[in-house]
């Protein structure tokens, strides 16, 4: 988004264009990923679900979700369709979004054990399935460098410090207005 803001010269507007495109690419690798098991009509009715689902309203505004969601498929469909280093990079980054991306080292875990019970052969491949864990690990340092704290996040709303913390680093002021 950054990037995007530099061209655009306005981060509000960078965030909502960026969160569509990603809802976007979430939707079409949604219907790809569901191609792949099932019917041209059940892709499209997933995908038409996804984007009308009451909760879908935060896939267009200028949150994370959409990104998130986009690198999450992405590293699912990456992996279904073998291709293990593009799905550990996805893996990686939706990891660096959310933490909810750790998740998918499970997900992952499961669909390697899948074509290992199919091939009956061990691939090196698979381990692409841990860079979540490198992705979650860049965040952690991202904190570190910008906060002085890896783990600030976990603490950032729990305590009244951590809220002192939030405020002292641009975030929002949640104090009552005088």
């Amino acid at each position: 988004m950054h990037a995007f803001a530099v061209i655009a010269r306005n981060y509000l507007i960078s965030a909502f264009v960026v969160s569509g495109v990603a809802a976007a690419v979430a939707a079409v690798l949604l219907y790809k990923l569901t191609r792949l098991d099932n019917s041209r009509a059940t892709a499209l009715k997933a995908v038409w679900l996804m984007l009308i689902f009451p909760s879908s309203f935060f896939l267009h505004i200028a949150y994370a979700e959409s990104l998130f969601l986009a690198l999450a498929i992405g590293c699912l469909y990456a992996a279904r369709s073998d291709r293990w280093m593009v799905s550990g990079i996805t893996g990686a980054l939706a990891a660096m979004t959310r933490i909810n991306g750790l998740i998918l080292i499970l997900a992952l875990a499961t669909e390697a054990i899948q074509q290992f019970i199919s091939s009956r052969k061990w691939r090196s491949q698979w381990l692409w399935a841990l860079a979540p864990l490198g992705g979650f690990a860049a965040y952690l340092f991202a904190n570190y460098t910008t906060t002085g704290d890896a783990y600030w996040h976990f603490s950032a709303f729990s305590t009244k410090t951590g809220i002192s913390r939030l405020i002292g680093h641009g975030g929002l002021s949640m104090a009552p207005s005088t």
